[in-house]
């Protein structure tokens, strides 16, 4: 049974990060929240649409899940169902493609036809000199003034070998953030 203001719509996008993507949907399923999930077509490449099914308990789609049924499609379905929308991992191109407002595959999609009312979050994960660059850097900080809330990626190894942030947040401080959003 669902109760209201617990709906988390979670997307997924393309960085070695996604793997953990399972973890934290069930971590975040842990907490009360019915948790549903987008994935990127560069995201799948990282994390099957059954396994995060299998954690979250709820639906995934996919980049071939543009209509829930003939009429309704599902970016739209999407966005009214949630109350909390999350994604992490959020690449420099996902973020890139939010906030010029490029509706380019169903997670972008979805996210720019998001609610009012629905509490945004962005959970960064990339290469540090990416992060640093000032096109993404300036794109973040469209997103906070847009009303999104960055949760900042560590400082630590990264997947390409570098030292650097650029770490998805640990996950258990991502729940702690999504959880006070609930009270």
């Amino acid at each position: 049974m669902s109760e209201a203001g617990n709906h988390l719509l979670l997307g997924v996008s393309g960085s070695i990060a996604a793997l953990r993507a399972p973890d934290l949907a069930a971590r975040l399923r842990h907490e009360g929240l019915e948790v549903q999930s987008i994935l990127t077509k560069s995201a799948e490449q990282f994390v099957t649409p059954a396994s995060l099914a299998v954690m979250s308990r709820g639906k995934v789609y996919t980049s071939t899940d543009a209509l829930s049924d003939v009429w309704h499609p599902a970016h739209i379905e999407l966005a009214d169902w949630a109350d909390i929308a999350l994604v992490a991992p959020a690449t420099a191109a996902t973020i890139a493609r939010l906030a010029h407002g490029m509706a380019t595959g169903l997670l972008a999609e979805t996210f720019l036809a998001l609610g009012p009312n629905v509490r945004q979050y962005l959970a960064p994960a990339m290469n540090g000199h990416m992060l640093s660059q000032p096109a993404v850097e300036r794109n973040i900080a469209q997103l906070e003034e847009d009303g999104y809330r960055i949760i900042t990626p560590r400082i630590g190894e990264l997947a390409c070998g570098y030292e650097g942030q650029g770490k998805l947040a640990e996950l258990g401080d991502i729940v702690q953030i999504i959880a006070q959003a609930m009270d």
